[in-house]
């Protein structure tokens, strides 16, 4: 099984077979999971959020999220279909790295940028505090 993994062939068939049932299943409430992560940040967005870096960061989630879950949809739609390239295993998979590698840039920002940003608000904070 998984030395068809390894063989370029496998990826890039034309008319790739349907996924089985439990992979089906698997990948469809993964990304119900994600639209539901999705809805949930723009509701967080909408009530909670009031400014500043925690509304950019769940900015950029809810669309990282509404993101992989629709085109998400889109390709396995395309590949239950059988649809001619569109289908193929390779678009998904792309996907799935180019949602993880997404992830990466706000898990970055999270950890590098808004630390700086919050230390040069509080030192215009600071420095606004002399000013008349």
């Amino acid at each position: 099984m998984f030395t068809n993994v390894l063989q370029l062939s496998f990826w890039f068939d034309v008319r790739a077979s349907v996924f089985t049932s439990l992979l089906f299943w698997i990948f469809t409430i993964f990304f119900i999971l994600v639209l539901a992560f999705a809805i949930y940040s723009t509701y967080f967005l909408k009530k909670k959020a009031k400014g500043g870096t925690t509304q950019v960061i769940w900015t950029k989630l809810s669309y990282l999220t509404y993101s992989t879950g629709i085109v998400g949809f889109i390709l396995m739609f395309l590949k239950q279909q059988r649809a001619a390239y569109l289908g193929m295993r390779v678009w998904l998979m792309l996907w799935l790295l180019i949602c993880f590698i997404w992830l990466l840039f706000i898990i970055k920002y999270i950890v590098k940028e808004v630390p700086r940003i919050k230390e040069e608000r509080l030192a215009r904070k600071e420095f606004d505090k002399y000013l008349p």
